[in-house]
C-alpha cells in the first residue's frame, strides 16, 4: 500500500490500532521503517506514533501512551572507537552500517518483542555527537513500537538481515523530490553542526550520503507492507 499525504497518516495509524489490538497480548506489535538519509524518517514515526496514541485513547477510552519510536542512531559507536578504527575514514564515513553496534542493535530488536519487559534503549545526543546509553525507558505498558533508521530493513547485509523475521510490519519511505530531499539533509547537516556550511554539506552527501543511499536501497527487502511517498 501506498501513502502520500498526511491523512494518509493519520488512516495508517488507524489500521496499526485495529492491527496491534489482535496481535497476543503478551506481544509487542513492531514495525521498522527504512529510508535513504534526509527522507523523513524520523519525523513521520514521530508522527505516526502521536497519531497511534490518540486514536487507541479515543478507541480504549484510556489516555495511558502505547506507542514510541525509537531511532537506531542510538547505535552509532561512540567517536572513541571510531578512532581505534581506521580513524581518518571511520570518521569521513560515520554513519556507513558498518560505523554502528549491528550486533546490539538486534538484540534489541529481538528483545522488544517481549511486552513483559521493561527495557532501556540508547539514544544519540547530537550535541556531543555519541549514543547516551540507557536513557530510554521503554515502559511495560507500550504495546507498538516503531524503529526507524537507515540500516532497520537490510536484506542482504548481516548481521542487520536476522532481523527481519522481529518485524510485524515493514515501511520503506521514498523522497517525492530528490533534490529537495539534498536540501534538507544538508540543512539539518549544518543544523546539528556536523558541517560548517551548506558547500561542506553537500560534499559529505556526495561522499558518503550517497553511498550509504546506495547500500539502503540495495538491502531493501523484496517483499514490504508500506510505501509513504514524502
Amino acid at each position: 500500500m501506498e501513502y502520500n499525504s498526511e491523512n494518509d497518516l493519520e488512516t495508517l495509524a488507524i489500521r496499526v490500532v485495529k492491527d496491534a489490538k489482535k496481535l497476543n497480548p503478551e506481544k509487542r506489535y513492531l514495525i521498522a521503517i527504512a529510508g535513504i538519509p534526509g527522507s523523513g524518517k524520523t519525523t513521520i514515526s514521530e508522527k505516526v506514533v502521536q497519531l497511534i496514541n490518540k486514536n487507541w485513547s479515543l478507541s480504549q477510552n484510556d489516555n495511558t501512551e502505547v506507542a514510541i519510536s525509537l531511532s537506531m542512531d542510538g547505535f552509532h559507536f561512540p567517536k572513541s572507537y571510531l578512532d581505534k578504527m581506521d580513524a581518518k575514514l571511520a570518521h569521513k564515513r560515520r554513519g556507513a552500517h558498518w560505523t554502528f553496534d549491528a550486533t546490539g542493535f538486534v538484540k534489541m530488536v529481538k528483545s522488544l518483542s517481549n511486552k513483559k519487559a521493561e527495557i532501556l534503549a540508547p539514544s544519540f545526543d547530537h550535541a556531543k555527537g555519541d549514543p547516551e546509553y540507557d536513557s530510554i525507558l521503554i515502559k511495560k505498558s507500550i504495546k507498538i513500537i516503531i524503529v526507524e533508521g537507515l540500516y532497520t530493513l537490510m536484506e542482504k547485509t548481516e548481521p542487520w538481515s536476522k532481523t527481519l523475521l522481529c518485524w510485524n510490519e515493514k515501511w520503506i519511505i521514498k523522497p517525492k523530490n530528490e533534490l529537495a530531499n539534498t536540501q534538507r539533509l544538508a540543512q539539518r547537516h549544518v543544523e546539528t553542526g556536523l558541517e560548517q556550511n551548506i558547500n561542506d554539506a553537500l560534499e559529505r552527501i556526495r561522499i558518503n550520503d550517497s553511498v550509504n543511499a546506495k547500500d539502503v536501497i540495495e538491502n531493501f527487502p523484496k517483499s514490504f507492507d508500506i510505501i509513504i511517498h514524502n
